[in-house]
Formats: structure tokens, C-alpha cells, sequence
């Protein structure tokens, strides 16, 4: 633009000006101005960037928006204006939040599985992409508690598991409330050993069941047997035992048990007669030869004021005993007695209370 005696001017045009001498008042001259005005170049480049927070642009840093005009001189030196920069910084600042979300065990949270502790972190974006809101999500994972039991009972026995007996074999389960709010699990399981099967044999058979006699019992089917009779008497642990007949009829019992510590029991009745027969050999070889080395009674039953005696030729007693079991070797004195005829005489009573009276000879071969 151009300003012309008090008016401006912003295009080509002629102005004239009459030049008036003072002197004479006449008019003298005119001046005629032809202005001409140039055009600026009006095209330009026009440049948007923008940044979250910060923007550099040609090195520059900027901090906020701005607009950035570059101009040049045209060929009629005029300014004429060929970039336009429009910088524009946008707010970056991130607000936080937290979340806490609780779970046993796992936890399924947005498309992941989570096993133990730990801290989602999420950006979100504002509408011109800076980092807006970030949400940080913190997974806390509790625990339950898993218990294992191995048990075993014996067929007929009650295991208690959570209040309840159980009599089969399985696998049990029940749950419990934990302080952290899982639950806590309990697993029996359970196994159940059958019963061992308990029989008795008579292995030792007498030849005659005699009140006071001994008969011989084998258990079979356990893995140790203990043994006691019906009228109290414990005989001890073994797998066989020598039962003495204390009265006609005894009831042996057998409790056996198996490696599990399961029991069954057998039942053994026996009857027995009062006997009371002796029977006296009337040869005995008393040579060391294993047979025949000894004399004494063969007797059936028990006996109470028992007394054996053995007298030479000549009346003389060289021999006495008191029980049954013991006999003579046939020695006087520690030794070795004659060959020839010795007698013999037995007393006894029987255990109906009889009495029995038995005498004879015998004879001493080498």
C-alpha cells in the first residue's frame, strides 16, 4: 500500500498534483505520479506437525503451539510469504489409576491367565494419541491348600473322614473355608485290606484226647497267631502250639494277624476223656544205640502222686522217680547196672481220683 497526501493506495493508478507559486497566486505546474503497485507472491507451503508434550521441528524444540511464517523478496522487493508452519503441541499428561482384583488359585483377566502375583498395566490413548489414562491393574492370586491322606483299614472297620465313616476303598474328597477365602481341599485315600483266613490242624494227634495230655495245634493263613483259651489261659504267640487238656472240654482260640494288622480268629473244640492206663514195656537195651535206651511207662493221661520204683533181685531199690517223663537208664550209681531181670512197681492216681497200682519185671539186655 502507498499513503498519498493523507489517502492510501493499494493499486496502480495515476495521481496529479497542481503546484500553485505563492508569489503571484497563479497556478504554475502539474505533477502527475503514476504508482504502480507490484503484487506479492500469495502462494505458500503449508506445514501441520504436531507432537504430545514436546514438538521438534528443524532442531527446534517447542514446549507449545505456535505458527511459523517464513517470507522471502520478490523481484519488485516485495515481501512475499512462501511457508507456513502450524506447530501444535498437544497435553501429554498421563493420569493414573489402580484396580485390585482378587482370585484363588488362576485368574482368567482379559484374555490371559494369571497363576500368581502380579500388576496389569493398560494406556489408553487420547483422540489425538498421547498417552491419556494408565490403568494399572494389580492381580492378587490366593492360594488354596490341597491335603493328601493314604489310609488303610481292615475289611469291617470305619475310617472317620470330615465327620463321616467310610468302609470302602476310594478316593474321598471335602472342603474346608480358608482364611485367605479359598477354599481348602482334603483327598483320603482310602484302602481296604480283606481279613486274613485263620485255620488250625491238630499236627500232633495223641492216641487217646486225655485229660493233662498235650495236643499240638498248626495255625495256617495269618502271619502271627497268638493263642488263649476259653477259660482265660494265655499260651503265647507261635504259630503252633502244645495245649495241655485241663479239663474235658477246652475251646482254643487263635487270633491270627497279617502284615495290614488285620485279625480273624479260629475256634478249636476239644474234648478230652479222664484217662488213666499205663502201659510197661519188659525189655529195654540200654546200649546208646538211640533205641530202646531207656525204661519207663507208655501212659495215657495225666497223673497226680505219681511214683515209679525199680528193685534188683535182691528187694533193693535202685531207681525211683516222680513224673512220668522221667525214666531209668539203666545204671546204679552212675553205673552201668548187670544184665538180667530187675522189678518194677507204679504208683498213681488218676484225675477222676482213682488209684492205680502197676507192678511187674523186666528185663536188661546189652
Amino acid at each position: 500500500s502507498l499513503t498519498h497526501n493523507g489517502q492510501s493506495y493499494t493499486s496502480s493508478t495515476l495521481l496529479s498534483d497542481t503546484l500553485h507559486f505563492t508569489g503571484h497566486g497563479c497556478d504554475s505546474a502539474y505533477l502527475n505520479t503514476y504508482l504502480w503497485v507490484h503484487p506479492a507472491d500469495t502462494q505458500s507451503v503449508v506445514i501441520d506437525t504436531s507432537g504430545c508434550g514436546s514438538v521438534i521441528f528443524e532442531g527446534q524444540t517447542y514446549m507449545a503451539s505456535t505458527n511459523l511464517l517464513d517470507t522471502i523478496s520478490n523481484q519488485y522487493g516485495c515481501d512475499s510469504l512462501y511457508r507456513h508452519v502450524q506447530v501444535t503441541v498437544y497435553n501429554s499428561t498421563v493420569i493414573t489409576k489402580s484396580k485390585d482384583t482378587v482370585a484363588c488359585d488362576e485368574l482368567n483377566f482379559w484374555g490371559h491367565t494369571y497363576y500368581r502375583n502380579t500388576t496389569v498395566d493398560t494406556v489408553y490413548k487420547s483422540v489425538h494419541g498421547c498417552d491419556s489414562l494408565l490403568l494399572a491393574v494389580r492381580v492378587f492370586i490366593n492360594h488354596s491348600v490341597r491335603d493328601t491322606t493314604t489310609a488303610s483299614i481292615c475289611r469291617g472297620d470305619t475310617y472317620l473322614f470330615n465327620g463321616q465313616g467310610y468302609r470302602n476303598s476310594g478316593v474321598y474328597t471335602a472342603s474346608f473355608p480358608y482364611w485367605n477365602g479359598c477354599d481348602s481341599i482334603s483327598v483320603l485315600i482310602l484302602d481296604v485290606h480283606e481279613l486274613p483266613d485263620v485255620t488250625v490242624d491238630i499236627t500232633v494227634p495223641p492216641v487217646q484226647f486225655c485229660e493233662g495230655n498235650p495236643i499240638v495245634l498248626q495255625a495256617h493263613g495269618a502271619m502271627s497267631y497268638h493263642w488263649v483259651t476259653d477259660y482265660g489261659k494265655d499260651y503265647g504267640s507261635g504259630d503252633s502250639m502244645a495245649i495241655i487238656m485241663v479239663k474235658p472240654d477246652l475251646a482254643v482260640m487263635t487270633i491270627g494277624k497279617d502284615v495290614y494288622g488285620c485279625v480273624d480268629t479260629a475256634v478249636t473244640n476239644l474234648h478230652s476223656e479222664p484217662c488213666c492206663t499205663i502201659f510197661m514195656p519188659n525189655v529195654f537195651t540200654p546200649n546208646g544205640d538211640g533205641r530202646n535206651d531207656l525204661f519207663g511207662p507208655g501212659a495215657n493221661g495225666s497223673f497226680s502222686e505219681y511214683r515209679l520204683e525199680i528193685f534188683n533181685r535182691y528187694g533193693q531199690r535202685i531207681f525211683v522217680a516222680f513224673s512220668k517223663e522221667e525214666k531209668w537208664d539203666g545204671t546204679i550209681g552212675g553205673q552201668p547196672a548187670a544184665m538180667g531181670t530187675y522189678f518194677y512197681r507204679v504208683m498213681a492216681k488218676c484225675m477222676d481220683g482213682k488209684s492205680l497200682i502197676k507192678q511187674g519185671d523186666l528185663t536188661l539186655m546189652r
